[in-house]
């Protein structure tokens, strides 16, 4: 069950990139040439909201329940603290997605909240911007000490 959560996890990590980028680009095409905000536009905010949720609910059952990483960082978190990998995925990695998921969750309601289009299109796109942001730094590369291989589909055990 661990290997296919975390493969699925890294298969997600991809989409959700990829449509945080394409949901960054309509929104800042909609602030900049101030369009008129459609049902598409809204559309493609709540799905960046919901692929996050989605990869939360997965990173969560990794964390508390799947992972041997976790398992092994809350059996000595003085240890994990000095362990770069551990400490990572114990502490960062969790921080930093929740933080992200946080600001998409507010940037998602303040735009539906505004009563211009182009504040619409504004604030989504800077509250997806710093969540991006935070997404890109709590990901698993070789400079965390927590590299998880670019192919969702490679085998990974820890």
């Amino acid at each position: 069950m661990y290997d296919y959560l975390l493969m699925l996890h890294n298969l997600f990590r991809w989409l959700v990139l990829f449509i945080a980028i394409y949901t960054l680009y309509i929104n800042f095409v909609g602030w900049k040439n101030a369009k008129t905000y459609t049902r598409r536009d809204k559309v493609m905010n709540s799905t960046f909201v919901g692929m996050l949720d989605l990869q939360l609910i997965i990173g969560l059952l990794l964390y508390f329940v799947f992972s041997p990483t976790t398992k092994l960082a809350f059996s000595d978190m003085r240890y994990a603290m000095h362990n770069p990998e551990l400490r990572f995925y114990a502490v960062e990695h969790i921080a930093g997605m929740v933080i992200a998921i946080i600001i998409a969750h507010i940037g998602g309601a303040l735009s539906k909240r505004s009563k211009s289009d182009t504040h619409k299109f504004r604030k989504a796109f800077i509250f997806f911007g710093i969540a991006l942001l935070l997404i890109l730094l709590s990901l698993p590369f070789t400079f965390h000490g927590g590299a998880r291989p670019l192919n969702p589909f490679d085998h990974v055990g820890m």
